[in-house]
């Protein structure tokens, strides 16, 4: 069994705000990383006003090191986060409160032992569709709910998504998302992601797959995934096809179209962003 990435695409979602995706592949393995934008103005560890960028750029450079190096997902995410643990204490004025910390999802596809593997931590997801025509989704956060449930509020309160700078939520809103990551990568706590927490590493969600052959994978960070699950336009199988049909580059296109001409304010899809950072990797598995 072979991977092999055919396709990839990376969209920032403001253009004026760093992309905080990143993606990476090796003859074995292929992964996206999706950080979350930091919910205060103080930067920890991060240069251009985004540790999420630093993070997610910092994942992808060592993931993509240990990978070549034939190391374990969990020990690559223990490595990282213990790193980047590091980096915090030093770099920190005093120490952050837990909101502050930078976090990141990621989802990989490995081949491990003859087999196919699929491992992750947060939102990012893995779309399958195989020979037989049987497709899925793994995702080790596969629900966005409770997200775009303060998204509808807050877009209630403003007036709209054209209202609001990232920067610019309101302190309710703002509030409400820091009570929330506090919680993160904490003994039962909602998520566990890369970022300062080493224990993260028992926490990675895999599982093996077996799809007829040849097949076809997409991983997508949740700016790219909103295809299925924010905008309900393909399920899973269908929004393969169409990457394999008409490219990651007409998707991305179709994605900030609804975004920005469909709807711009985020009264029919909320979310907390016009428009997300958006990262696919196409690839052919034979």
């Amino acid at each position: 069994m072979k991977i092999t990435v055919i396709d990839s695409l990376t969209l920032p979602g403001n253009p004026q705000r760093p992309n905080e995706d990143a993606s990476g592949w090796t003859d074995d393995a292929a992964f996206v990383i999706d950080g979350a934008t930091g919910l205060g103005s103080g930067i920890l560890v991060g240069d251009d006003n985004s540790d999420a960028a630093w993070l997610a750029a910092f994942a992808a450079l060592n993931m993509t090191g240990m990978l070549e190096r034939g190391h374990e997902t969990a020990e690559i995410v223990r490595a990282i986060n213990t790193l980047v643990g590091r980096f915090v204490d030093c770099m920190a004025s005093e120490p952050p409160q837990g909101w502050q910390l930078p976090v990141a999802g990621f989802q990989m596809l490995r081949l491990e032992n003859g087999g196919l593997v699929t491992s992750g931590l947060g939102d990012c997801t893995l779309f399958v569709l195989d020979a037989a025509g049987n497709a899925l989704a793994e995702s080790p956060q596969p629900s966005h709910h409770a997200e775009n449930a303060i998204a509808a509020a807050m877009i209630e309160r403003a007036g709209g998504l054209s209202k609001l700078a990232v920067a610019d939520r309101d302190a309710q809103t703002v509030d409400t998302l820091r009570a929330s990551r506090a919680v993160f990568n904490t003994p039962g706590g909602p998520l566990w992601t890369l970022g300062a927490a080493p224990d993260a590493a028992d926490h990675v969600v895999s599982a093996e797959l077996a799809p007829a052959l040849p097949a076809t994978a997409l991983l997508a960070s949740d700016g790219f995934a909103a295809l299925v699950d924010t905008y309900r336009r393909y399920d899973a199988a269908g929004l393969v096809k169409a990457a394999r049909e008409r490219g990651l580059e007409e998707l991305g296109g179709e994605l900030r179209r609804i975004e920005h001409e469909e709807d711009p304010e985020g009264r029919a899809f909320p979310r907390m962003k016009i428009s997300d950072d958006a990262t696919a990797l196409l690839i052919a598995i034979e």
